[in-house]
């Protein structure tokens, strides 16, 4: 939650940044001076570097989004099990799974529980496959595109492909296809409530839920009453499937209304307002008909949005792990949040023993760190320092106040700077660019911070709350021509809120419509 809270309150900080100042010239072949610091584009001696496959598309041009929820497909051959709500869904060689845990949330001692089960489980508890009716095997899925809350990927074989189209809060999926048709299968034979062979449009349920399949007018199904149903698609070349609140004829009419309005981008974008200490954002999405003249889509708001919005609410719900899910149309919501700021420390208004608190930080004082070196454990050795020297203020202790801030100096800028003392690239405590995932690696890393590209927010996080806190009392040790080029750059790393940053991917870490950050690379968690 710490390392949230620094995530989101750096976005201003970082807004409209775009490079950093070079001051002095580079000691290496390789290495990047910014202002007093620098960092490497060459990997340090004896460090482990990142896979270098990333599966996306020649579409994705700018730097790839990598902790997210969907970001499994940009480090797998298919993808991990993802959660955008309400849906869960997987891509395979066979298609792109879907289930929806609503029905199954459990809650104990260690979880609010809502997970799509595994692809290999065998006792039929999927529920559907959007799949391919002239391959069952496609070679990968790589990322096609990505907007702020949806992502589109594609899977190949030979002339067939299925592209898949969602997102969160979405209730549909959109697929288009190119050598064939859709073929949904199914673990056994499904429930047809509504439609027939000769309908575009069926109504099915499988396990207790209900879906809607949207072929395009003019189009009929064939494999009714088996666990395929194979659409024809009457010479075009989109198809959509809606997770369904209930099955009534009502609610399907509702959700064909929207079923050919696919969603082609996703925005939010957000103000301060600061008479009401409150931070207004707008989730905006762009739609394109693929039959008819429908715009806007429906969506599912999460409990924190429905909460903080006016937008006026429909009476269908979904179960998630994060609460009930409420249902809305249209283009765009708002909702507006209270936001106080952030205290670099703790004010002195509390009653303690001053004796006792002096005490306590005379024994921090006396403190020699010989922990972990890493990026982690460093960084929260940082960190700790950063909250001791204003307590050293407060008690009077001017010696312990300026050991601690000295010591967050030296630290920080060794990390900072890439070459040593003779020009060559350091093998310790160094920052390295890898232009391909388009990020910052520390070394020594630590708990996946390289290899799965993890926890940055965290790591850095402590790295950036030190140098907030040298800052506060030395505005020129910050400045570009300093050491601030190279902290700037860190908060690009987890928080770029520039869309065109050549250097990084926006809000790297922080999940806009979620709300909160992740912290895996290529695997976030379950839920």
């Amino acid at each position: 939650m710490y390392a949230t809270r620094i995530c989101r309150a750096l976005i201003a900080l970082v807004s409209g940044l775009t490079g950093v100042a070079a001051m002095e010239a580079a000691a290496f072949n390789g290495e990047v001076v910014a202002g007093r610091g620098s960092y490497s584009t060459v990997l340090p001696p004896g460090a482990a570097d990142i896979q270098p496959t990333i599966y996306k598309t020649s579409n994705v041009t700018g730097k790839i989004q990598t902790n997210d929820w969907w970001s499994s497909t940009a480090w797998l051959r298919y993808s991990e099990r993802q959660y955008p709500h309400p849906l869960a869904v997987q891509n395979q060689a066979n298609g792109l799974r879907l289930f929806y845990p609503g029905p199954t949330i459990t809650g104990n001692s260690a979880c609010v529980c809502g997970w799509m089960p595994a692809s290999t489980d065998g006792n039929g508890s999927d529920d559907l496959t959007i799949g391919h009716s002239a391959t069952t095997n496609f070679i990968d899925t790589r990322v096609d595109g990505f907007s702020d809350w949806f992502v589109t990927n594609v899977s190949v074989n030979g002339a067939s492909s299925l592209k898949v189209t969602y997102g969160h809060g979405s209730p549909y999926v959109y697929a288009e296809y190119a050598g064939g048709t859709p073929r949904v299968t199914f673990p056994s034979v499904p429930a047809i409530w509504s439609g027939n062979a000769s309908t575009p449009v069926l109504g099915v349920t499988i396990n207790g839920r209900h879906y809607a399949l949207f072929g395009p007018a003019g189009s009929t199904w064939s494999g009714i009453g088996t666990t395929a149903l194979v659409n024809n698609l009457a010479g075009k070349n989109y198809f959509s499937v809606a997770v369904l609140p209930d099955n009534s004829a009502a609610t399907l009419a509702k959700f064909q209304q929207y079923a050919y309005s696919f969603v082609t981008g996703t925005q939010a974008n957000w103000s301060y307002d600061k008479p009401t200490a409150e931070v207004v954002t707008t989730y905006n999405y762009t739609t394109v008909a693929r039959q008819g003249s429908q715009t806007g889509t429906l969506f599912a708001l999460y409990p924190h949005q429905w909460k903080n919005s006016s937008k006026a609410l429909l009476a269908h719900t979904y179960g998630s792990v994060r609460g009930v899910m409420k249902l809305a149309e249209g283009t765009s919501f708002t909702t507006r949040m209270k936001f106080t700021g952030v205290l670099p420390s703790l004010p002195d208004l509390g009653t303690y023993n001053r004796t006792t608190l002096a005490n306590y930080v005379n024994e921090a004082e006396a403190e020699v760190y010989d922990g972990s070196p890493d990026t982690y454990w460093f960084g929260k050795r940082l960190g700790k320092l950063a909250t001791l020297a204003p307590i050293a203020d407060q008690v009077g202790d001017v010696t312990a106040a300026a050991k601690f801030r000295n010591e967050i100096r030296e630290g920080l800028q060794s990390w900072l700077k890439a070459s040593d003392s003779q020009g060559a690239l350091k093998s310790n405590q160094v920052f390295f660019y890898n232009d391909n995932w388009g990020t910052l690696f520390g070394y020594p890393d630590s708990y996946g911070s390289v290899l799965e590209l993890n926890d940055h927010h965290f790591h850095y996080g402590y790295f950036i709350k030190a140098a907030a806190e040298i800052a506060r009392l030395d505005k020129g040790w910050a400045s570009n021509a300093e050491w601030g080029a190279m902290v700037k750059l860190l908060i690009r790393d987890i928080a770029s809120s520039n869309r065109s940053d050549a250097l990084f991917p926006f809000l790297r870490n922080f999940d806009v419509y979620a709300g909160h950050t992740w912290a895996s690379g290529g695997n976030p968690p379950e839920n």
